[in-house]
């Protein structure tokens, strides 16, 4: 057999241009550059070419890789065979980590062709060259852990990659992908002689695959995932020279003797029975959760995409790189009725969502599965959560204190006139409700002993609370007044007054309080007296509550742009383009980054050091509800559509 390369890949762009001979078209995209030349194809990036009028609900900013048969091979019944075999692989896995398929072409007169979602990540070949051929035994442990569940997803639809190698597995910040199912069987299909004699990369592949796929089994993907990550935890694939049909014992020498080496071994035994189930490997492998990823492979995932995007920019196209959603792990989806408005996480591993007929759900953190569902209020609702309680107030002024660990009532009450936009605020063991004569009144959410009721408010319409501070909107927006902690009365001789209303609470930040107005005003106050630090104009309108992350101030506009200003001096730090022009409703910030959503249900996720993306993903409806999760690094998200969803960033 001829000797093939085995070093990891020469690092070149990911996208070089079309040449004169490439298709402008091909499954109904429009193809922008070339990817990478397989035996048996070409793969190119390619934009979705939707017709609004054929296609009214088609998204223009989807990205796809598109592979093409050669046309040498388009009469061949084999490499048919092959290519039809891989569509019916991809429509299987929707969910696991396979890219989706998005469109198949056929039998319409041109070459064969198949989209999927395009991943925005490096094949494992460069992310482990950039890191001197080797990375750390935790990163791999993660890794096979996210494969291993990956391949009991393919596996129990019947299904078999038998080609996994570094080159066919992609990396995200988030998870692996393993890609090209070319060679993939599906239980019980008979196939051709020529399909059944391939054996994939000699390399990598298992010893029984020496004699053809027909004798291959699970355990042929088992001994994949062992040699896939022998080469992330040595640099070196299990044959590194020219493999000879005689040659079954595989290259352990630079396998460590640890539990994990003890691992990867077994996965590379010569007998297919000495080998591990899936399922065992699951046991050892343990849940999958997040990639520890080192510092210089996220450089390289981030230099990736960088030029994925400078590649964009050169061709005029204005999608943006999404990362396909991943229900079922770290994320997961639950439908919780039409309207979900409103998601908070407690403390006890546990999430509140209220939906449109004012029901209230209990789910578990960790999966989406329901624990409980109550009904009985008027929606909206509105909910705080702190110290192993949750507050809910809705539409008809009911107001309730449940125990998070019990998932019970610990009191309701009704206050005659309140409603669900009466401003409420759970703060600690402390509930701030303003009443509906307008006073403010602040007790202890166990005891319900009264500590003080401010004076009269006039039309108060947010309240939030700072470390010495209670900050209050009032006058519909336009005032901003702050109250003493300590007995409700003012701390400020004046109010700020505001030159547009204030449609979302001001954000506490030590010896300041920041406020947004609703004419693109973005305003530092000194949490003092309420002088003016700085005051910068933003262009658009602003609905949503500002953040703030390390020493930088970030706020989202109706026109869609994200604005990072110093927190000190207000100076320009960064600005989102917003060219989609979708709406922010709602902003987050998680660790070091900022998590915004809006009108068009796009979910985008920058990083607040300097706004680069980290990733987007698309929602059904719009997003009416963000806030982090408390388990793993992620964001939930309530959506129109009656979603609610734990997105991975």
């Amino acid at each position: 057999m001829e000797e093939q390369p085995t070093a990891p890949m020469p690092t070149v762009a990911p996208v070089t241009e079309l040449r004169d001979s490439d298709p402008v078209e091909a499954a109904g995209f429009r193809l922008l550059g070339r990817l990478g030349t397989g035996g048996f194809g070409h793969i190119y990036l390619g934009r979705r070419a939707t017709d609004p009028a054929a296609d009214p609900g088609g998204d223009p900013y989807t990205l796809a890789a598109v592979k093409l048969l050669k046309e040498e091979f388009s009469a061949d019944a084999g490499h048919l065979q092959r290519f039809h075999q891989e569509s019916k692989a991809l429509a299987r896995c929707a969910g696991a980590g396979i890219p989706e398929l998005l469109s198949f072409r056929f039998d319409n007169g041109d070459l064969p062709a198949i989209a999927t979602r395009f991943v925005p990540g490096p094949s494992l070949y460069r992310v482990v060259d950039s890191h001197a051929g080797a990375l750390p035994s935790g990163t791999v442990r993660a890794l096979g852990a996210d494969l291993v569940d990956t391949l009991r997803t393919a596996h129990s639809k019947g299904l078999l990659h038998r080609d996994l190698h570094p080159g066919n597995i992609l990396l995200t910040d988030d998870s692996p992908w393993i890609i090209d199912f070319g060679l993939t069987r599906i239980r019980g299909q008979r196939l051709t002689r020529p399909l059944d004699q391939a054996i994939g990369n000699p390399h990598y592949c298992a010893p029984e695959q020496l004699d053809g796929l027909a004798a291959t089994g699970a355990s042929t993907d088992v001994f994949g995932i062992g040699a896939v990550l022998l080469f992330a935890l040595t640099g070196r694939a299990p044959y590194p020279g020219a493999r000879l049909r005689a040659q079954r014992a595989v290259d352990l020498s630079g396998l460590a003797g640890d539990r994990l080496g003890g691992l990867i071994g077994s996965c590379l035994a010569e007998n297919a029975d000495d080998r591990p189930s899936l399922d065992e490997l699951r046991s050892a492998f343990g849940e999958p959760g997040a990639l520890d990823l080192p510092a210089g492979v996220r450089r390289t995932l981030a230099e990736h995409r960088a030029q994925l995007q400078v590649f964009l920019r050169s061709v005029g196209n204005e999608a943006e790189l999404t990362v396909p959603f991943r229900p079922g792990r770290r994320g997961w989806t639950r439908n919780v009725g039409d309207w979900a408005h409103a998601v908070l996480p407690t403390e006890d591993g546990a999430v509140a969502a209220a939906d449109g007929t004012g029901a209230l759900h209990w789910l578990h953190a960790a999966g989406g599965t329901p624990i409980a569902r109550y009904t009985g209020y008027r929606p909206p609702l509105r909910m705080s959560a702190g110290e192993q309680l949750l507050l809910v107030r809705d539409a008809a002024g009911r107001l309730e204190a449940w125990d998070t660990r019990k998932r019970t009532r610990r009191w309701s009450a009704v206050t005659p006139g309140g409603n669900a936009a009466t401003p409420v605020l759970l703060h600690g063991h402390n509930v701030l409700l303003c009443e509906p004569e307008g006073t403010l009144l602040h007790f202890d959410a166990h005891t319900r002993l009264v500590w003080w009721r401010s004076a009269p408010l006039t039309d108060p319409t947010a309240v939030i609370a700072g470390p010495d501070r209670v900050y209050v909107l009032t006058g519909h927006g336009r005032r901003l007044l702050a109250l003493n902690d300590e007995d409700g009365t003012p701390a400020w001789p004046e109010p700020f007054t505001l030159e547009a209303p204030a449609r979302a609470a001001p954000l506490p930040d030590g010896e300041t309080v920041v406020v947004a107005d609703s004419r693109g005003g973005l305003h530092c106050l000194s949490a003092a007296d309420a002088s003016v630090r700085w005051s910068v104009a933003l262009g658009a309108p602003v609905v949503t509550a500002p953040v703030r992350v390390g020493d930088t101030i970030v706020v989202g506009d109706t026109s869609g742009v994200l604005h990072a200003h110093a927190a000190r001096t207000g100076a320009a730090v960064w600005r989102t383009d917003g060219e989609n022009g979708d709406e922010i409703f709602v902003l987050c910030a998680m660790g070091t980054t900022v998590v915004a959503g809006g009108w068009r249900g796009r979910l985008h996720a920058v990083n607040a050091a300097d706004g680069s993306t980290v990733r987007t993903v698309d929602l059904p409806g719009q997003i009416l509800a963000l806030t982090p999760s408390s388990v793993n690094t992620a964001v939930l998200a309530a959506t129109s559509e009656g979603t609610v969803r734990q997105v991975p960033l």
